[in-house]
C-alpha cells in the first residue's frame, strides 16, 4: 500500500504548475452532474403536469405566465423547450471540457517526455547496450502517456460520477428514502468488486507492455539494419519473428480484455440488481398510492443515468491500473541512476593540455569478468598514440572510459592530474573529439552535421573545417550545396563522403584531444589517402589515440601499444624529451623485465610484447597466464619468453618440467630460470622462445598429432605413484556432470532473457534438452574412458600455447595436463583420418600397433565430451552485455553435439 502511496503522491507531483486547470476542469465536469440531474425534469413534469393533471412545480410555475402553467399544451411547450436548453447546456460544457482537457493533457505529456527522454540521453551506454533502445523508446512514446491518462483522462471522470452519483442519490432521498437507500446498498458490493480486481489488472498490464516492448524492439532492429535484412533476402524471416513477438503481446491483451469483461460484467450485475430492487419496492409505493408514477419515472429515470457514471468508472478502473502499470514503469527509468558517480566535488575544465595517465585502471562490464586489466600509462600531451590489437581485445572500451561512456571498475584515469570524475561531465566531453570507424550523421543538412559539434558555428567557419576535411570540393558540387539533406543515417552519401564529414565536424570542434577509432578501414585506398591526409592535420597539437589493425593506419603515431585480452604493452615508444609515452611502475610488462633480471638475465634494456593471455579451462579453472616475450636474448642469444601464472602453479609446473618431462623423449624449450612477482600471488618462469607458430590451425595439425602419440606412448611407461600430486583430478564422471548441470541452469536462467529471438530461445531449448539426453549416459561414457591406458595428456592441445616451428612442436604452457585416459587431447583426431593415422605412426614407433580402431573410438568419445565441456564454457556470455556471442557459439554445438549423440545412443 505504501507503494501505491508513493506513487499517488509522484502523479500529484507532476500536476504542479496545471493546478488551477485540473481545477477548473473539474468544475467544468461537476456541471455536467447538474445537467445529468436535470436531463429527467423535463419528462417528469410530462408525466405528471400533462398526462396525471398535476401542478407544474412551484419553482417552474414561478418563472413562466400563468396562462402556459394552467395550459397542458403549454406545459408540454415548456418541458419540451426545457429539454432542449439543458442538452444545448451539456454539449457546450463537453465541447469547453474537451479543449481544456486537451491542452492540459497534453503540455502535461510533453514536459514528462521530455524529462524522460533527456534522463535516458543521460543513462550510461552500459544500460543502453543491455537493455536496447526500444524498452526506453517505448516508455518515452507509450508509458508517458499515463500521466494524461490518470490526471486527466482517468481522475475527471471519477469525480464526475462521483459527484452524479452523490447528487442523484440525494434527489432521490428526497423523493423517498427508502428508494435511495436501495440505491445506497450497491456501494460496498461496487468498491469489493472493484478492489478484488485492481491489483490482478495492474499485473497483467505490466505483462502486456513489457511483451509490446519486446515485439517493438523487432522493428527498431529490422529497420535499422534494412540493408542487411533485404541483401540477404530475410524480409520474411524478420516479419515472422514480429509475429512471434507480437503474438504474446496479442494473447496478453485477450487475457486483459477477459479481465476487464469479467470486471464489468459484476458491475453490470449489482447495478441491474439494484435497479430491479428500486423498480420492484417503487411500483409497489405506487399501488399504495405512496409515490407518483411521475415521481417513479424520476427516480428510475436517475437510477439508468446512474448507471452510465459507473460503467464508466468500471471502465476507467481498468484503465487505471494500465495507467498506473504505465507509471511505474516511467519512474522505473527516471529513478536509475546515470551510473557516471563524481569523485568527488565536480571542478570545472576550461581548456585542458591533454596529460593522461591510466593508473591501475581495470574495468569490465560485470564486476566479475574484467574486459581491461592492470592498465598503468603515462601519455604526455601531444602525443600521437596508435591502439592496435584482435577484435575484442578491448580497443574501443579503453576509447570509451576516456570520454566516461563508461567508468573504470577500479583504479583511476588521470586527466592533467585530476581524476576524470571529478569534472562534470560535460565539461570533459567538450574537451574531446571523436571519428568513429562507422560514420553517424543525423537526418539533416551536411552543414547541420557539421556543425552538430558547434551549433553556433558560422558558415565560414563550417566551411573550413569542411577544407580542412578535405570534404568542401564534393560538397561544393552538389546541387544543393551545404544544404543537401543527407537521408537517414547520412545513407545519400558514399561511406568516404560521411568520414570527412564527421572529419569536419572534429576540425570544429577544435578539442586538445583527438580519438580516431578505424577511421580509414572501410574506405578504398583513394579516399582513404585524402582522409589520411585531413586526419594528420587534425592531429597536429592534439593528444590523439588512433585505434586500428592495419599498421599502417599507425604510421606517424609517436607510440605504438597493443591490447590483447585486456592487457596493454608499450611496443614502440618514442623517446624524445618530454614527449615519451611510458609504462607507470606496476605494469605487467614491467614486472616481466624485473622478474627476468632477479632470474639472473640483463634486463635494463629489454622490451617485451605480450604473446597472448589465457583463462581456458578443461578440467580446472585456476586463473590467467600471461606470456610475453623478451626482445633481450637469453642463453646463447636465444630470445626468451617469461610465463606469469599464479605461484603454486608455477611451483608444480617447474616439478613437472624436471621430474617428468626431462625423462620423456620429446622436443622441450629450453628452461632458463623462475623468479618470484612482486605480487606475492604470482611466479614467473623463462623459456626458450623458438620463434613457432601455433599449432590450432589446420596445418599443424598433422604435427600436433604426431607429438600428442610421443607423448602418449612414452608417458604410459611412467610409474604414476612418482608423479607430483598436482597431475591428480577429480573423477570424469563427476566433472563432465558438474559442467551439464551448470550449463543446464544458465541456459535455463537465460531463456528469460527480453533481448533473445524466438530462434535464440528455441537454440537455448534445444542445448538444454540435448544436455538432459546426455546427462544419464555420462557414466557409461566415462567408463569408455577408463577403459584406456591412463597417460600423461596436455589437456589443451587446441590453443596457441603448442608451438610448430621447422616441423617440431613445442609446449609452451601445461597448465591442464593430468594423467588421465587420453581423450581430452584425441578429440583432435575425431573426423580426421590424416591425424589419427600421424597419432597411431607415433605410438608405432614405442611398440604399439594396431590400435587405430580403439584409438578412433576414444577420440570419438573425447570429441563428444569436449562439446559438452565447450556448451559450459560458452554459457556465460548469456549473461553478458553480449549475450549473442554465446547464443553463435551454442548454435554452432547444437548440430554437430545431436548428431554425436544420436550416434551413441544408436549405438
Amino acid at each position: 500500500m505504501s507503494a501505491n502511496r508513493r506513487l499517488y503522491r509522484r502523479l500529484f507531483a507532476e500536476t504542479r504548475g496545471f493546478r488551477p486547470r485540473i481545477g477548473a476542469l473539474v468544475g467544468l465536469s461537476a456541471m455536467s452532474s447538474v445537467f445529468a440531474l436535470l436531463t429527467p425534469v423535463p419528462l417528469k413534469i410530462a408525466v405528471d403536469s400533462v398526462v396525471s393533471n398535476q401542478p407544474m412545480p412551484p419553482l417552474l410555475a414561478a418563472v413562466v405566465p400563468e396562462t402556459v402553467a394552467d395550459s397542458k399544451t403549454g406545459t408540454l411547450i415548456v418541458a419540451s423547450v426545457l429539454f432542449v436548453v439543458i442538452a444545448l447546456l451539456k454539449q457546450l460544457q463537453s465541447f469547453a471540457a474537451l479543449w481544456l482537457a486537451t491542452d492540459t493533457g497534453q503540455r502535461l505529456l510533453l514536459r514528462l517526455r521530455s524529462r524522460l527522454f533527456r534522463h535516458a540521453e543521460e543513462l550510461s551506454l552500459a544500460y543502453h547496450d543491455q537493455r536496447g533502445t526500444a524498452d526506453s523508446a517505448y516508455r518515452i512514446q507509450y508509458d508517458a502517456q499515463s500521466i494524461q491518462d490518470v490526471a486527466v483522462a482517468g481522475l475527471i471522470p471519477f469525480i464526475t460520477a462521483a459527484l452524479t452519483i452523490s447528487g442523484m442519490i440525494y434527489v432521490t432521498a428526497l423523493i423517498d428514502w427508502q428508494l435511495a437507500l436501495v440505491s445506497i446498498a450497491m456501494a460496498p458490493a461496487l468498491f469489493l468488486t472493484f478492489w478484488a480486481y485492481r491489483a490482478r489488472l495492474r499485473r497483467q498490464w505490466h505483462d502486456t507492455k513489457r511483451l509490446e516492448s519486446a515485439a517493438l524492439s523487432v522493428v527498431h532492429e529490422a529497420l535499422e539494419s534494412v540493408r542487411v535484412v533485404k541483401a540477404f533476402g530475410q524480409e520474411g524471416r524478420e516479419q515472422r519473428r514480429f509475429v512471434a513477438r507480437s503474438a504474446s503481446s496479442v494473447a496478453a491483451r485477450l487475457k486483459l480484455a477477459v479481465a476487464e469483461g469479467w470486471f464489468g460484467l459484476a458491475i453490470g450485475l449489482i447495478m441491474g440488481s439494484a435497479m430491479a430492487a428500486v423498480l420492484f419496492l417503487g411500483t409497489k409505493q405506487v399501488l399504495a398510492g405512496a409515490l407518483t408514477v411521475g415521481n417513479l419515472t424520476l427516480v428510475m429515470g436517475y437510477l439508468q443515468q446512474l448507471y452510465e457514471p459507473l460503467k464508466t468508472a468500471s471502465k476507467k478502473a481498468g484503465d487505471l491500473q494500465a495507467s498506473l502499470a504505465s507509471a511505474e514503469r516511467v519512474y522505473e527509468l527516471l529513478d536509475r541512476d546515470s551510473e557516471l558517480p563524481s569523485a568527488g566535488p565536480t571542478r570545472r575544465l576550461e581548456r585542458a593540455r591533454g596529460d593522461i595517465a591510466f593508473e591501475r585502471v581495470w574495468f569490465g562490464y560485470e564486476r566479475d569478468r574484467p574486459v581491461l586489466r592492470d592498465l598503468n600509462l603515462s601519455i604526455p600531451a601531444g602525443s600521437r598514440v596508435g591502439i592496435s590489437g584482435e577484435s575484442g581485445a578491448g580497443k574501443t572500451t579503453l576509447a570509451g572510459l576516456l570520454v566516461r561512456f563508461y567508468d573504470v571498475t577500479s583504479g583511476r584515469i588521470l586527466l592533467d592530474g585530476a581524476d576524470l570524475r571529478e569534472y562534470r561531465v560535460e565539461d570533459l566531453r567538450r574537451h574531446f573529439a571523436i571519428v568513429l570507424q562507422e560514420p553517424v550523421l543525423f537526418s539533416a543538412s551536411i552543414a547541420e552535421n557539421i556543425a552538430y559539434a558547434r551549433p553556433d558555428a558560422t558558415r565560414a567557419e563550417i566551411e573550413a573545417a569542411a577544407r580542412a576535411a578535405n570534404a568542401h570540393d564534393f560538397v561544393a558540387q552538389l546541387p544543393e550545396g551545404y544544404e543537401t539533406q543527407v537521408g537517414a543515417r547520412g545513407m545519400r552519401l558514399s561511406g568516404g563522403e560521411r568520414q570527412r564529414i564527421t572529419l569536419a565536424r572534429a576540425f570544429l570542434k577544435d578539442a586538445p584531444i583527438l580519438i580516431l577509432d578505424e577511421p580509414t578501414s572501410s574506405v578504398d585506398g583513394r579516399t582513404e589517402g585524402a582522409i589520411a591526409e585531413a586526419i594528420n592535420r587534425l592531429m597536429a597539437g592534439r593528444t590523439t589515440f588512433v585505434i586500428a589493425h592495419r599498421m599502417s593506419a599507425l604510421e606517424g603515431c609517436d607510440t605504438r601499444i597493443e591490447v590483447e585480452d585486456g592487457v596493454l604493452e608499450v611496443i614502440d615508444g618514442a623517446s624524445s624529451g618530454d614527449r615519451s609515452v611510458r609504462a607507470l611502475p606496476g605494469s605487467s610488462h614491467v614486472a616481466a623485465l624485473s622478474a627476468w633480471a632477479r632470474a639472473g638475465g640483463r634486463a635494463s634494456e629489454a622490451k617485451v610484447e605480450t604473446v597472448r593471455a589465457r583463462s581456458a579451462t578443461i578440467f580446472y579453472r585456476k586463473g590467467a597466464t600471461m606470456f610475453y616475450r623478451l626482445r633481450e636474448p637469453g642463453v646463447g642469444g636465444s630470445p626468451v619468453i617469461a610465463k606469469r601464472m599464479p605461484r603454486e602453479r608455477a611451483s608444480a609446473e617447474r616439478v613437472l618440467q624436471e621430474q617428468v618431462l626431462a625423462r620423456l623423449p620429446i622436443r622441450q624449450l629450453r628452461f632458463f630460470g623462475s623468479a618470484e612477482d612482486e605480487d606475492p600471488g604470482l611466479g614467473w618462469m623463462f623459456f626458450e622462445d623458438p620463434g613457432c607458430t601455433s599449432c590450432a590451425h589446420a596445418d599443424g595439425v598433422q604435427a600436433l598429432a604426431g607429438w600428442l602419440g610421443h607423448l602418449h606412448a612414452s608417458a604410459s611407461q611412467l610409474d604414476a605413484q612418482t608423479l607430483p600430486s598436482d597431475l591428480k583430478h577429480e573423477s570424469l564422471e563427476e566433472h563432465y556432470l558438474d559442467a551439464i548441470r551448470v550449463a543446464k541452469a544458465r541456459l535455463a536462467a537465460a531463456l528469460h532473457t527480453p533481448a533473445f529471438s524466438d530462434a535464440d530461445r528455441r537454440v537455448l531449448h534445444s542445448i538444454i534438452s540435448l544436455c538432459t539426453l546426455a546427462e544419464p549416459r555420462v557414466p557409461g561414457f566415462a567408463r569408455g574412458l577408463g577403459e584406456a591406458q591412463p597417460t600423461l595428456v596436455h589437456g589443451d592441445p587446441s590453443s596457441e600455447c603448442l608451438q610448430l616451428a621447422r616441423g617440431e612442436v613445442y609446449a609452451l604452457d601445461w597448465e591442464f595436463c593430468r594423467w588421465a585416459p587420453p581423450a581430452p587431447d584425441l578429440y583432435i583426431l575425431h573426423d580426421n583420418p590424416v591425424a589419427l593415422r600421424s597419432y597411431c605412426e607415433a605410438l608405432a614407433e614405442h611398440g604399439e600397433r594396431g590400435v587405430e580402431r580403439r584409438i578412433g573410438e576414444l577420440a570419438t568419445l573425447g570429441y563428444g565430451l569436449r562439446l559438452l565441456a565447450a556448451v559450459e564454457w560458452a554459457s556465460p556470455y548469456l549473461e553478458t552485455p553480449w549475450p549473442e556471442k554465446g547464443i553463435a557459439r551454442l548454435r554452432a554445438y547444437e548440430q554437430p553435439l545431436r548428431d554425436w549423440l544420436k550416434d551413441r545412443v544408436a549405438a
